[in-house]
């Protein structure tokens, strides 16, 4: 289960619970898509740099593995919004086994 919890103005928490019947030999990823540019500021962390603001995402490095994919933008009606183009963060989860648990959270 996916559960999500924002605290205002401190923090935003993706929160997923799981229980699988098997485990398939699939890697499974949590996926998050931002306008911000995006670097790793240390092992658990993520900065998120926006034109005037900054966010931190932090997460489990025993638990996932995290790649930063840019993205250009080559549609004209979506260039408009994102002109910079995008970034995908890939989070891959390391050995999830049949129960377990993940907690990615956001704050500036």
């Amino acid at each position: 289960m996916r559960t999500y919890q924002l605290n205002r103005k401190k923090r935003f928490i993706v929160r997923d619970d799981y229980k699988l019947k098997q485990v398939k030999d699939t890697l499974t990823t949590i996926n998050f898509i931002t306008c911000c540019k995006v670097f790793e500021k240390e092992p658990g962390i993520l900065e998120l740099r926006g034109d005037e603001f900054d966010l931190e995402m932090k997460f489990d490095t025993r638990k996932v593995t995290p790649v930063i994919e840019f993205i250009k933008v080559t549609d004209n009606g979506l260039r408009r919004y994102w002109p910079d183009g995008i970034t995908r963060i890939v989070f891959t989860l390391m050995n999830p086994g049949k129960t377990g648990k993940n907690e990615i959270v956001i704050t500036d």
